[in-house]
């Protein structure tokens, strides 16, 4: 028999993908043993995301820290910016596993904070580069 390594769905031997999971199949002596129970982990939600954008931003910033977030988006697929949850105005929200919470909240309010100086200060220093109504 082969056997899905994700879904472990049993296949006859002839069928080389996965159905389900499009994962190719490995026989089923070969297959790595299912994860058990104490493999799951606890997710909490760090913060909502506005838009998909702003989520990779800060993903990278815990990212760049060693943290695990995932980011959970609550737009429907294939409808652009439509959203499954109608009481929320967020695009998403980025999730951490429980042990990373705290530091992840710091790491990403350092990033905030940071990320709000050196716009302030980009405003003082810099000219308007949108400068329609200058000289050519």
């Amino acid at each position: 028999m082969r056997l899905c390594p994700d879904c472990r769905t049993e296949y006859e031997p002839a069928v080389v993908v996965c159905r389900s999971c499009r994962v190719p199949l490995v026989d089923a002596a070969d297959a790595p043993p299912a994860a058990d129970a104490s493999a799951w982990v606890e997710l909490l939600e760090v913060c909502a995301v506005p838009n998909a954008v702003t989520a990779a931003m800060w993903k990278g910033a815990l990212e760049s820290q060693g943290l695990h977030p995932i980011v959970r988006s609550h737009a429907i697929p294939a409808y652009g910016d439509v959203l499954r949850d109608w009481t929320t105005r967020a695009w998403g929200g980025i999730l951490v596993p429980a042990d990373e919470f705290q530091e992840a909240t710091l790491v990403l309010a350092d990033f905030l904070a940071i990320a709000a100086s050196s716009a302030s200060d980009d405003d003082d220093d810099e000219p308007d580069l949108d400068d329609r109504a200058g000289d050519p």
